[in-house]
């Protein structure tokens, strides 16, 4: 497939959520297979609906995904190439001026075409009404500085959501009209929530910006919106770009789910080595980590608490860990473990290893299982969670675990 050229066309009223990103990594993934170009249209012929500094986030969280445009395009910029076009039509017959709008005459007939995931579409246009292509303020419509747009820049493929299925036979129809092959055309199913409702860029709390604040990192999310819709997972470090394929993706809807984010990310970080992520905390201001904390303590970064992001490992979390390891808690211990503890701590030699160590507090206590083991961990700890025993005990060292299992701060 030569000389692919895709566009992104967000309008710059809020910030990108995963439904929209989606459709922004699809267009780029494609570009990148076929070794074409990714063009960032910013829709905004409207200035009273533009949100201040939206522009400039979706630039952001376009290179935040690691997916830069090649060029970017304003429509803001090209009032005066809309007013030619919509003339041009007038004049051609292929469009009528009414109450000072110019509409396009559509004069019936049926459009087919293939999209590249809902199948073989037909549309009659007899059923529909002739839309406006400027309006009598002079300014262009979507209809118009869309497909315009994809004329003058020869795009070839057309990867939006489907909420823009009903609009694509008036945009074959006017690209004919405009002397143009039109573009194939793939439209995908809207990202909803866990409610089924369709995302929405002014929903704050799913915004990628809020993600990122949640300690979301962009490979795994990368990963996991490539992979939406089609039934499969992608593993981590697999090129997105490299199986893409755009009838791959179901006409259904599908739900972002917090919970698969969470486990993409925690397979992805299985994956880092301690230079890696040290080189990442470093870009963030952090402190570095050793490798025998990063090797214990990987799998167990998630966020903690309630709700859906709960099980979100998160490289933040690794201050959490680095306290346990090197800092001072004073964990609290229940009454009835005081004993098993005491036993603990008095079986604590230098030279037993974690197993034979346990076993004997369990003799010397009765104790099995999670009776002998939380408490424990609690008193190494003061968390519920987290590496094997025997690995929490070689981090935080044997001193400072004798001194934490008889109540002393340490």
């Amino acid at each position: 497939m030569s000389d692919v050229h895709v566009r992104f066309a967000p309008s710059p009223t809020g910030r990108l959520h995963p439904g929209n990103a989606r459709t922004a990594l699809v267009n780029a993934l494609f570009a990148r297979r076929y070794g074409g170009r990714f063009t960032l249209r910013i829709d905004d012929t409207d200035p009273t609906r533009e949100e201040a500094g939206a522009v400039d986030a979706i630039r952001s969280d376009l290179a935040w995904l690691q997916i830069p445009p090649d060029a970017e395009r304003r429509q803001s910029a090209r009032a005066e190439r809309y007013a030619e076009a919509a003339e041009r039509l007038r004049q051609a017959g292929h469009a009528y001026e009414a109450e000072g709008a110019v509409r396009l005459s559509l004069g019936g007939g049926v459009e087919r075409w293939h999209d590249r995931v809902h199948g073989a579409m037909t549309v009659d246009l007899a059923h529909q009404s002739d839309p406006v292509l400027r309006r009598a303020d002079g300014r262009a419509t979507y209809t118009l500085a869309s497909v315009v747009d994809d004329v003058d820049f020869a795009i070839t493929h057309v990867i939006r959501g489907d909420d823009h299925l009903t609009n694509t036979a008036v945009h074959l129809r006017l690209a004919r009209a405009l002397g143009a092959e039109p573009p194939a055309f793939a439209h995908l199913p809207l990202v909803v929530d866990e409610r089924g409702a369709p995302l929405s860029k002014r929903d704050a709390a799913l915004s990628l910006a809020t993600l990122r604040a949640f300690g979301v990192e962009p490979e795994p999310l990368v990963a996991y919106l490539a992979g939406l819709g089609t039934g499969r997972s992608l593993a981590p470090g697999e090129d997105p770009a490299a199986t893409l394929a755009l009838e791959a993706f179901n006409a259904a809807a599908p739900r972002f789910d917090p919970g698969e984010l969470a486990r993409a990310q925690e397979r992805w970080l299985a994956t880092l080595e301690v230079d890696a992520v040290n080189a990442r905390l470093a870009a963030r201001g952090g402190a570095p980590v050793d490798a025998a904390l990063w090797r214990a303590v990987h799998g167990n970064l998630a966020r903690g608490g309630d709700g859906p992001w709960a099980r979100l490992p998160t490289l933040a979390a690794l201050e959490e860990w680095r306290a346990v390891a090197s800092g001072a808690i004073a964990p609290a211990a229940a009454a009835e473990d005081r004993d098993v503890l005491a036993a603990a701590a008095d079986a604590l030699d230098d030279g037993i290893d974690a197993e034979a160590w346990l076993a004997a507090v369990s003799e010397a206590t009765g104790r099995r299982g999670k009776r002998l083991r939380l408490p424990i961990r609690r008193a190494l700890s003061g968390r519920s969670d987290g590496p094997p025993l025997g690995d929490l005990l070689a981090l935080v060292g044997r001193e400072r675990a004798r001194r934490r299992l008889r109540g002393e701060r340490a």
